[in-house]
């Protein structure tokens, strides 16, 4: 199939306000309706000036359209049967127009947008094309259509660059049906989402409306026709990782099912990046220096990131701990996030403190690995941007109890919008050592 280009897009468009097109083919009434593209909320309502005009609208899905008077009105969302209101925004109704108001973001989170549903129809064999990136964790992003063979290495990007929170321009593309993905910016080994056979019709007008997962990083989304349907994609992949925090230099082979994770990996080690694999259940196979430990199953979400830290002094101790990883970004700006995973088997009758500039991020944080379940390792802090932290981490009843110390001279910086985790496990010497590793 030939490569298709799309013409004439911009991105760093902000979702605010109302997102419009040039045009106007629509007659009749003005209506609106509800796009509910948050995963924070099952059902959503919407009301405009106190009239409810959509009900129950639940994830993925579009309702179908509501009359509405011209003019400025309170545009409230609601939790489905709630009289609570979610969020309010006033917002400036057209007569003989359709709008789509589109919901996002995480629970507590809400924030909306609406869609001037005006833009003409496209030329035959054609259709117009937006992207509207509401993933804000996973960044900016760069979305393929392409043949379901085609090699993204050696593909054009349709859109490139439209960061979290934004949109692009409508612009055009040859109608018909496409292999999607959405990678990193710039990057086309980081598959964020891979989706085929989605179609687009001759003449429609789409957008392309980018959700969030569980873990930050991989995306899902809904394609919404002007006027007419949506239809979700849910991404179908989850990330994992191994953490080989095993004494006196072990190794580590860990696979699920057939599928390979780590290989001989020798302690200590963090696996980085994480590993994509298909969500669901899976036999986790563990060989521990050469023996190997009793099989589990273990369920991936999808959308999820999850490490696996394996622990231990032999065969007969080690332990598969895991750990769901939360690498959303901070929700306040200028802020950057980070937690304590204590995987030291010789302080490991001893709990952990963690200092960012004398200040505790967390103390009492303990080893507590427990056989294919979820540890009990800190949960994440948000704290303001520093340049040149001092970071430490001690135990405090070890008889050594400073484990890692900086100083301002070492230039580790904890930057805005980071996602960062401390891992704490021994050398080949078996002594405690830190790792700071910046998961976003």
């Amino acid at each position: 199939m030939k490569k298709r280009t799309l013409l004439g897009l911009m991105a760093g468009l902000p979702l605010t306000g109302v997102l419009s097109a040039c045009g106007g083919n629509n007659s009749g009434s003005t209506k609106v309706r509800l796009l509910n593209a948050s995963p924070g909320y099952s059902s959503l309502d919407l009301y405009v000036d106190d009239s409810e005009k959509s009900s129950s609208v639940a994830y993925g899905s579009v309702s179908g359209y509501a009359d509405c008077d011209s003019g400025s009105f309170a545009t409230a969302l609601t939790s489905a049967g709630s009289s609570t209101e979610l969020t309010t925004t006033s917002r400036t109704y057209s007569g003989d127009t359709h709008y789509t108001v589109v919901a996002y973001g995480w629970a507590g989170a809400l924030k909306s947008m609406m869609i001037t549903e005006d833009q003409d129809s496209a030329d035959s064999g054609k259709m117009y094309f937006r992207v509207l990136n509401t993933a804000t964790d996973a960044g900016s992003v760069d979305v393929y259509l392409t043949a379901s063979t085609d090699d993204l290495a050696s593909s054009t990007a349709v859109q490139s660059d439209v960061g979290g929170g934004n949109s692009s321009s409508y612009g055009t593309v040859a109608s018909g049906t496409y292999r999607l993905r959405v990678t990193a910016t710039g990057d086309n080994a980081t598959v964020l989402l891979d989706v085929d056979n989605v179609s687009f019709d001759s003449e429609g007008v789409y957008n392309l409306v980018l959700t969030p997962t569980t873990g930050g990083v991989l995306v899902g989304a809904i394609v919404l026709k002007q006027e007419g349907a949506a239809t979700q994609y849910t991404n179908t992949q989850a990330r994992v990782r191994v953490i080989s925090a095993l004494t006196s230099g072990q190794s580590v082979t860990l696979s699920l099912g057939s599928t390979p994770i780590v290989s001989a990996v020798t302690s200590p080690a963090v696996q980085n990046p994480y590993i994509q694999v298909a969500a669901g259940t899976y036999a986790v196979n563990t060989t521990v220096a050469g023996g190997s430990l009793s099989s589990s199953s273990l369920t991936l979400a999808a959308g999820s990131d999850t490490t696996l830290v394996v622990t231990g002094s032999s065969v007969a101790d080690a332990k598969v701990t895991v750990i769901t990883d939360d690498n959303r970004l901070p929700t306040t700006s200028g802020n950057y996030k980070m937690r304590l995973i204590h995987a030291s088997n010789s302080d490991a009758s001893y709990p952990l403190t963690l200092t960012v500039s004398l200040n505790a991020l967390f103390s009492g944080v303990q080893f507590a690995p427990t056989q294919y379940a979820s540890s009990t390792a800190s949960t994440y802090v948000s704290k303001s941007a520093v340049t040149n932290a001092v970071i430490g981490v001690t135990a405090p009843a070890a008889p050594i109890p400073t484990i890692y110390t900086t100083t301002t001279s070492d230039g580790i910086s904890l930057a805005s919008a980071g996602v960062y985790t401390m891992y704490i496990l021994d050398n080949a010497s078996n002594s405690p050592i830190a790792l700071l590793l910046q998961d976003r």
